[in-house]
């Protein structure tokens, strides 16, 4: 059983490592779902594998031990609260939060990325969707305040991105995004 979990981690790992590269170089990764499933899915197994290991003590125990830590860390930060609290919870939860969408429709997906828990506000990304796993990061935008995302159009003929949205006091506006503009860049 433990080489099938083994076996079962070191997958989860590559194909969190593979999508990690792509989705820097190429733009271009799995939703944020599926990557946050298989986030929860290696810590889980790196826990199980730890306390496997741990008696008799193995080396293996060291690397499987930075998800318990993680875990704690986690732990810590929630409890203590306030300003030391909310940066240690924000550092330590990033790999998990998944990216808050605001906007989905069958080809564009608008969202908020994970900031931490006093991260800036009014950030977002448009993304394209590829087939039914992949997405493609298409472009980052900001606006003054919240807003609720009314409409994503590509328009082919000036290669500009339109985001339609409302702000809070009612009234609608659109952010254009060139495709010079809209070169994703981290």
């Amino acid at each position: 059983m433990n080489n099938k979990l083994q076996q079962l981690h070191t997958s989860i790992l590559l194909i969190l490592g593979v999508n990690f590269l792509t989705s820097m170089v190429c733009g271009v990764g799995l939703q944020s779902k599926i990557t946050t499933i298989l986030v929860l899915g290696l810590i889980s197994t790196g826990i199980v594998l730890f306390y496997t290991y741990v008696k008799p003590f193995k080396r293996r125990s060291y690397y499987y031990s930075i998800y318990v830590f993680w875990v704690v860390m986690l732990g810590v930060g929630w409890l203590l609260r306030g300003i030391v609290g909310a940066i240690l919870f924000s550092v330590v939860s990033y790999p998990i939060f998944p990216d808050t969408t605001c906007y989905e429709n069958q080809q564009w997906k608008v969202v908020e990325p994970f900031s931490g828990v006093m991260g800036a506000c009014c950030n977002y990304q448009l993304k394209e969707k590829i087939g039914f796993f992949l997405e493609k990061n298409s472009a980052k935008f900001r606006v003054e305040a919240p807003i609720l995302i009314k409409d994503v159009f590509l328009q082919t003929a000036t290669s500009e991105y339109l985001v339609e949205y409302e702000l809070p006091d009612g009234s609608r506006a659109v952010k254009k995004l060139t495709v010079q503009q809209a070169e994703y860049s981290q």
